[in-house]
């Protein structure tokens, strides 16, 4: 059986802001490289690889952990496991969005546009998690 470990990124600027960042490449600020440098992993861990998204909130956690985890396994990217697009709405906050666009916001077919649908999304991380599954089946 394949064993999963999902974490999400340190803290940036636009979490503290409550801006959805999507696809715009924000990095960690100071704040969320402590908040990561402090987290513990279990031991039954060493030797696992990393596979992160390839923005650079997301590369700059899975580096922090794998130096204060130096047994962990290599460090891998995959553009699957980006967050949801959100389009033209990236920089801005989900109020903002919903004063706009109304309660179809949170409908899972809602396409922002220039965006992805949470749909959308969730087929792309539903293909990688079927790849993991295979690669270790």
């Amino acid at each position: 059986m394949t064993e999963l470990v999902f974490l999400r990124h340190g803290l940036t600027d636009w979490n503290v802001e409550r801006r959805m960042q999507g696809r715009r490449d924000i990095p960690l600020n100071d704040e969320g490289r402590a908040m990561v440098a402090e987290w513990r992993l279990p031991q039954e861990l060493s030797g696992c690889p990393i596979t992160s998204s390839p923005l650079i909130r997301c590369r700059e956690t899975a580096e922090i952990l794998k130096s204060a985890h130096p047994g962990l396994g290599p460090i891998e990217t995959d553009p699957r496991l980006m967050e949801k697009s959100w389009g033209i709405w990236e920089g801005r906050n989900l109020h903002e969005m919903e004063a706009s666009v109304g309660p179809e916001i949170h409908n899972p077919d809602h396409r922002p546009e220039q965006g992805e649908s949470r749909r959308d999304m969730l087929g792309r991380v539903g293909a990688f998690l079927a790849d993991i599954a295979t690669r270790s089946g």
